[in-house]
């Protein structure tokens, strides 16, 4: 018989987890395959982006990189940051339908709000008589997860027994019909079943799609995968020229590369443009870039002193728990770098989350989504010096003599905002 342990909902790191963490580190050498060890201890290569990229973009749970990759000295840290709330889903629907359809449950075909919460932060709420009691959200990408449910399936069902806020599950709730205690089960063969079963077709689990649980970002955009083709497309060295100025070249913004990077970014995203923006920056001071160590999105904070009590208190900082912190080189737990964050009231302050206002907007908190706009995301990326990268000459960007057009309605958010929402059509 199994012996869970009980973990809070909403509880910070505790040295269990820290545990667990340390174990999720070991995905830098080949899930990820952002870095590989090097020797005995705790020496790793980064793998610079443009590489990592086109080795795993499209891979599957488990992707192996076997390229060969440059050398490159990394002294630097950069960590591009972006607000959680979709943009591109306010833009196109307006914002009270955006947020009440980014809240939406399941249907009986798997389609929901998570669909659209495209911003590498997902959530799920709790409601108590129509009125919002606690919200969860996370930046963890499926990668870190194959990982630990292919390497560590006990701990894996631990953490998401947790965060059910049961004492335990049977494995089938996470690995359905494969049994990942089986002698005969590989690291390989958990992992998929994790993923068939966690992240399969309309991702239709209720550990993952809010009912019960979050434990991973599903969206098909929020992937490592589609961060590495973003980073591929974006880091090929170009220059706009503008002869009337000094200096005479510019790095592109994001506006002029994205409509010529095929897909990799979306237009009217609050990630995407700031992303391509920053890589093509670093690719004009031929700088390498890699992911940092260790891998993997973190909130960077949450606007807390937008939010007020009825009375116009605000809110402590003590309300909002943060937890599964990623992990330094040497297993480490930084506290300052939580993939997770939950706001739920205390029982002793007789209020709910959904009594607190934005005073931003004067608007109680009634969709997670007003509280994802206040989340911010963090992608911390190493670079070496300017200069210092093994490019091609780069290549002039020519801009179009009319700027490029807004973005055209999405037909495919369209029909499903109508459809969640319950909506009679036009």
């Amino acid at each position: 018989m199994r012996v869970t342990r009980q973990t809070s909902r909403c509880g910070g790191q505790s040295a269990a987890d820290a545990a667990i963490a340390r174990k999720t580190s070991t995905l830098t050498s080949d899930v990820v395959a952002n870095m590989r060890c090097m020797a005995a201890g705790q020496r790793y290569e980064l793998r610079p982006l443009v590489d990592l990229a086109r080795g795993t973009a499209g891979a599957g749970p488990d992707p192996v990189n076997a390229l060969t990759t440059q050398s490159a000295v990394f002294v630097g840290r950069t960590a591009p940051d972006w607000t959680g709330l979709p943009l591109r889903v306010v833009e196109q629907l307006g914002r009270h339908r955006a947020l009440a359809l980014l809240d939406t449950s399941p249907l009986a075909d798997g389609r929901s709000g998570r669909d659209f919460q495209e911003e590498y932060l997902e959530w799920r709420v709790e409601r108590k008589s129509g009125v919002i009691t606690r919200v969860e959200l996370t930046v963890e990408l499926p990668e870190r997860w194959f990982r630990l449910a292919g390497d560590e399936p006990e701990q894996a069902l631990d953490v998401i027994a947790g965060f059910a806020g049961v004492p335990t599950l049977e494995p089938q709730a996470v690995y359905g019909p494969f049994d990942p205690f089986a002698g005969s089960a590989t690291a390989a063969g958990r992992s998929a079943a994790f993923a068939a079963t966690m992240l399969g077709p309309r991702h239709r689990n209720p550990l993952n799609d809010g009912r019960s649980a979050i434990t991973c970002l599903t969206q098909r955009s929020n992937t490592l995968a589609a961060l590495s083709a973003l980073a591929a497309a974006a880091l090929t060295p170009r220059f706009v020229r503008r002869p009337d100025r000094q200096p005479a070249i510019r790095s592109p913004t994001a506006g002029e590369l994205m409509p010529l990077l095929g897909g990799a970014a979306q237009a009217g995203r609050g990630s995407d443009p700031v992303l391509v923006e920053r890589f093509a920056r670093l690719a004009f001071e031929k700088r390498t870039v890699a992911f940092a160590e260790p891998v993997g999105l973190w909130i960077q904070g949450v606007q807390r002193t937008r939010l007020r009590t009825p009375e116009g208190g605000e809110v402590p900082l003590e309300w909002f728990k943060f937890s599964r912190s990623l992990t330094s080189p040497d297993g480490g737990v930084e506290p300052s770098r939580p993939q997770r964050v939950c706001l739920e009231v205390p029982k002793e302050a007789d209020l709910r989350v959904g009594d607190l206002i934005d005073v931003a907007t004067g608007d109680n908190l009634r969709f997670g989504g007003q509280l994802a706009e206040l989340v911010q995301i963090a992608m911390p990326l190493a670079v070496s010096p300017p200069g210092t990268a093994a490019t091609g000459p780069p290549v002039e960007l020519g801009l179009p003599r009319s700027p490029h057009p807004p973005p055209a309605d999405d037909p495919v958010l369209c029909e499903a905002a109508s459809t969640l929402l319950g909506e009679s059509p036009p």
